[in-house]
C-alpha cells in the first residue's frame, strides 16, 4: 500500500510538471491567502473538522477573491488513516459591470488520508473528490440563477521536516513541501479537464501542542475555462491550525 501510495504521489507530480513545461498564453498574477484549520477527535473513532479561508483576487491586498467555509466529520482508522465528509460553502466574487458580485459554490466533499509519522518527518496523502455546484454570471454581467455541477478531484503529497533538535514540539520549527493536483471531470467540462497544480513550500511554527503556524510561497498554475488561456498566480500564504484531542485519558 505504501509503495503505491508513493507511485501514485509521484506520477501525479510528473503529470503537473509537464503541463507547467506547455508554452501557452499566460496571465500572472500576486494573492494573499489567509485560512484556519480546526480538527477535534471526542473519541477513538470520530472526530469533526472546520477550515475557514479568505483570498485576495488581486494582488496582496487589493480585493476579496473568494470566501470558504468548510466542514466535516473524521472517521479515524488504523495505521493513520482517516476517511472524512462534509459540506463547504463558497463565495467568488467578479467583477459585474460596475459592482462587485459575490457568485457562491456548494461543494460536498469526500476524502481518504493517510498521515505517516517518524521522529523528524510527517508525510500527508490525501485524494478528495468534490461535487460541486458554481453559479454562474450571465452574459449583461449580472448573477445568473443557474448554478452548473461538475466533478473534481484533489490529490495532496505534503512533507514536514523537523529543523533543529526539539522535533515537532512546542516552540520547533519545520520545512513544509507540498503539491496538490486538481482535476476536473464531468459533462459540463469540455476543455479544461486539468484544473490547477498548487506547490508550496514555507515553515510551520509549532506554537504550543495544540496550536500551529504555517507560512510561505505558493505558486499556483491554472487552466482558464476556454482551454488556450493559462493563470500562474504568485501567492503568500498563511495558515493557522488548531488541534485537540478530547477523548478521555486513562
Amino acid at each position: 500500500m505504501k509503495g503505491s501510495c508513493f507511485m501514485l504521489g509521484a506520477g501525479c507530480l510528473l503529470f503537473s510538471c509537464s503541463l507547467r513545461a506547455q508554452e501557452k498564453a499566460v496571465v500572472h498574477n500576486s494573492q494573499l491567502w489567509t485560512g484556519y484549520f480546526n480538527q477535534v477527535q471526542f473519541s477513538r473513532q470520530w472526530g469533526v473538522w472546520i477550515d475557514l479561508h479568505l483570498r485576495t483576487g488581486e494582488g496582496l491586498a487589493k480585493s476579496i477573491g473568494q470566501s470558504i467555509m468548510r466542514v466535516g466529520l473524521i472517521r479515524y482508522g488504523n495505521s493513520g488513516w482517516r476517511y472524512m465528509a462534509g459540506y463547504a460553502y463558497v463565495n467568488n466574487f467578479v467583477r459585474g459591470g460596475t459592482e462587485t458580485l459575490a457568485l457562491t459554490e456548494h461543494r460536498l466533499w469526500q476524502q481518504v488520508q493517510q498521515i505517516q509519522e517518524w521522529p523528524k518527518l510527517r508525510f500527508n496523502h490525501a485524494l478528495r473528490l468534490e461535487e460541486r455546484w458554481r453559479q454562474q454570471q450571465s452574459a449583461d454581467g449580472r448573477k445568473s440563477a443557474e448554478h452548473l455541477f461538475t466533478w473534481r478531484v484533489k490529490h495532496t503529497l505534503s512533507f514536514q521536516r523537523a529543523l533543529g533538535k526539539k522535533a515537532f514540539a512546542p516552540g520547533s520549527i519545520a520545512l513544509v513541501l507540498s503539491n496538490d493536483l486538481f482535476i476536473n471531470f464531468g459533462k459540463q467540462v469540455i476543455n479544461n479537464y486539468f484544473d490547477q497544480d498548487r506547490f508550496f513550500a514555507g515553515l510551520a511554527w509549532q506554537m504550543d501542542k495544540h496550536s500551529a503556524l504555517q507560512t510561505g510561497y505558493m505558486k499556483i498554475f491554472q487552466q482558464l475555462p476556454a482551454g488556450n488561456r493559462f493563470r500562474s498566480t504568485d501567492v503568500l500564504r498563511c495558515y493557522f491550525i488548531h488541534q485537540f484531542d478530547l477523548r478521555k485519558k486513562h
